[in-house]
């Protein structure tokens, strides 16, 4: 469950002028003459102070007292309670070890890791939040787990108050206590063992203004258990600030370390190997200069697996020998419309699962690339994982998903290609009152935009009360993660909806080229199409339509909120950066500028001050309610960025729809994961507000 809780600031601030809302006064900065000059343009930043703590604090302050005034007019809903009711389960998403299982399990105190010996034994607690943290008040998010070959250690990456910046412990499972390692500055949660240690990635920091991250280089570690941090051994380097360690893998076999090296510059990608059972060998190139995406996936002995859209194919599945690399063997092809999104290796078989918008399969075939079985999920059910009961065996696990459906674990047996539930979850809803089913939209050039709309099976598509969401950015597939939010507003007569718009992965790489760099304004028209779509159908209206994002997703919602404000009630962005072209002058990455738009080229500069939320505010609008969430030391898209954005809203003449912003303290871009206590709180002040703004 990935959510994000924005908790509040502090009082009232008396320095400022004011001015009038619905539900009492805007605070008001006075207007800078600030421009930001970008090569030979200038761009006006009005509340550019606000970037500048020592002036901004008392503005800030003042946030606390508008919100509550808004908050305690808007009526006593008990949705805390109702979302620990539903949310009130055990999580079946497991982490796959070498001969055991791991759980990690949200509690008030924060989370706990649990071991299985069997899948269907009793786990038993292994880590508690206070022995990883040791900081009463603070809380760890496990991001990774992996457990050594000979199963006695258990090494997991985890961040403090869901900052990005991770840190690695290693616990000894049979002394079932910590080793005294503790590796800071990790990059990435990959951990991958050999030997007597583990590779892993670790990156340098410069702290600046507001815990910001400057980044030195990056590189490939390897770590001996029982030594210090400073000893590791440095594997592999970024010699270029243009290039980035995108994954790096040991294969099962152990017989390689197979590192991914993107450079952005120029848009290729670089593959290096190391023969790790070869004492002192090189790294050597395996791919260089590929233009396509690439996803290492296995090994069996010599032969690697990985996932490419190579050539006209949208994502296949290859492989290839190391001392024949001008022969790329297909294994398997993809299907029309469809593209390959998971792949597990396991006993003679290749386990994969394609996708199609909100719709799943899961197919499975022999090396030869003959067809074993075929699952066709139901609608909106996603595959989270794919696990090995035991390599070689005569069966696997994977997991089942919807946003109405928490995990659920099945077993696949390769003698009867039957599956069956092994780990079920109770839930204290009627879950069988629940569809979900899946539409189009069109978009402004033809394209079919799917859409997975869930509901009660008797709430009829006329005129209801809809909550549309999306993400759309970076290449990324949206999971049909459960969220207990969405079940509470579907139980009371609400319609959710997600768009797979133009940006996101869901239909291949093409797609998201489609929506990024200067096609990015293809990502947002989807949107804005998805929600004309809703309402000229008659599923609903624009005083029933409320909009919600996180991160990229934010950005699409401040960007339809600021372009046909006429088409929402309610608006709420996450972590977003609103002020993208301040975001990317700041930030003057070729990782961010290949997804955006490069602010250097005069063409892609034009195209982000069109669609830059902050620069597009009408002074003869009054925009619909909006909910900015931020967190205060978001490293990966600075507090100040959405609070500028929230000041020229409050400060716009014609504004009298509430503007609110709301800040989660001491934490990061993932804001409310920092404990269990904090997501059922934000997301029930959420829940009371759409409620309240959707007459519902």
């Amino acid at each position: 469950m990935r959510v994000t809780q924005l908790v509040l600031l502090l009082t009232f601030f008396n320095q400022i002028a004011l001015a009038q809302s619905k539900v009492g006064v805007f605070p008001k900065v006075e207007k800078s003459n600030h421009f930001l000059k970008i090569n030979n343009k200038q761009f006006q930043d009005d509340f550019d102070t606000i970037e500048n703590d020592s002036t901004s604090v008392n503005w800030y302050k003042s946030q606390e007292d508008y919100f509550k005034s808004y908050f305690n007019k808007i009526g006593v809903i008990n949705t805390y309670n109702n979302l620990l009711t539903i949310n009130n389960y055990e999580d079946a998403n497991l982490f796959q070890g070498t001969n055991n299982y791991f759980r990690v399990m949200y509690s008030i105190s924060g989370q706990s890791i649990y071991i299985y010996n069997k899948i269907e034994s009793e786990p038993r607690k292994l880590i508690d939040n206070d022995e990883i943290v040791l900081n009463k008040g603070k809380f760890a998010l496990i991001r990774g787990l992996s457990q050594s070959k000979d199963s006695r250690y258990l090494a997991y990456a985890y961040s403090i108050n869901a900052r990005e910046i991770l840190r690695i412990k290693v616990f000894d499972i049979n002394k079932n206590k910590h080793l005294t390692d503790t590796l800071k500055n990790i990059s990435t949660q990959n951990i991958h063992w050999f030997n007597n240690g583990f590779f892993y990635s670790r990156i340098n920091l410069i702290k600046g203004a507001n815990d910001s991250i400057v980044r030195g280089f990056e590189g490939i570690y390897y770590h001996e258990l029982n030594t210090l941090q400073k000893e590791d051994s440095l594997i592999f380097r970024n010699q270029n600030k243009n290039n980035e360690i995108e994954d790096f893998l040991v294969i099962n076999n152990e017989n390689y370390l197979i590192i991914k090296q993107k450079n952005l510059k120029q848009k290729v990608t670089n593959v290096f190997y190391k023969k790790l059972q070869i004492i002192d060998s090189q790294i050597t190139p395996l791919l260089m200069n590929f233009s396509e995406n690439i996803e290492f996936v296995d090994g069996v002995d010599s032969t690697i697996y990985f996932l490419s859209s190579k050539g006209k194919y949208k994502n296949n599945l290859f492989s290839i020998e190391p001392n024949n690399l001008s022969k790329w063997n297909i294994v398997i092809t993809d299907l029309k419309d469809e593209i390959i999104d998971k792949v597990m290796i396991s006993n003679g078989c290749i386990i994969s699962s394609f996708i199609k918008g909100p719709k799943t399969y899961i197919r499975i075939f022999s090396y030869l690339n003959s067809s074993i079985f075929e699952l066709e999920l139901p609608i909106g059910f996603s595959i989270s994982k794919f696990y090995y009961t035991k390599m070689n065996s005569n069966s696997f696990l994977f997991n089942l998903e919807s946003v109405t459906t928490p995990k659920l674990t099945y077993k696949f047996d390769f003698k009867s290609n039957t599956y069956e539930p092994i780990l079920l979850t109770k839930v204290n809803y009627n879950h069988k009152l629940l569809t979900i089913i899946s539409k189009n939209a069109i978009a402004t050039d033809g394209k079919k935009i799917p859409l997975l709309i869930a509901k009660l099976k008797d709430t009829k598509l006329t005129n209801a009360p809809i909550l549309l969401e999306s993400y759309g950015g970076y290449g990324l597939k949206h999971g049909n993660n459960f969220k207990a939010d969405v079940v509470d507003f579907i139980n009371n007569g609400g319609v959710y909806v997600y768009s797979y718009i133009r940006g996101g992965g869901e239909l291949g790489e093409d797609w998201h080229i489609q929506g990024s760099g200067i096609n990015k304004s293809q990502c947002f028209n989807d949107f804005i199409s998805t929600a004309e779509f809703l309402i000229d159908s008659g599923f609903t209206t624009p005083q029933k339509l409320a909009i919600r994002g996180g991160s990229h997703g934010g950005l699409v919602v401040g960007v339809a909120l600021t372009q046909r404000p006429e088409l929402f009630k309610l608006a709420i962005c996450n972590a977003a950066p609103l002020d993208i072209v301040k975001f990317l002058h700041q930030k003057k990455s070729l990782f961010q500028y290949n997804e955006f738009g490069n602010i250097n080229e005069p063409k892609e500069l034009d195209s982000l001050a069109k669609y830059n939320p902050y620069y597009n505010i009408k002074p003869n609008i009054n925009y619909p309610v909006t909910l900015v969430y931020s967190s205060e030391k978001d490293s990966r898209v600075p507090l100040s960025n959405s609070a500028k954005f929230v000041a020229a809203l409050q400060n716009n003449k014609s504004q009298q729809n509430p503007i609110l912003l709301l800040v989660e303290k001491d934490a990061g871009h993932f804001g409310a994961e920092k404990s269990y206590s904090s997501v059922i709180q934000e997301l029930s002040k959420q829940l009371r507000i759409i409620y309240h703004e959707l007459d519902m």
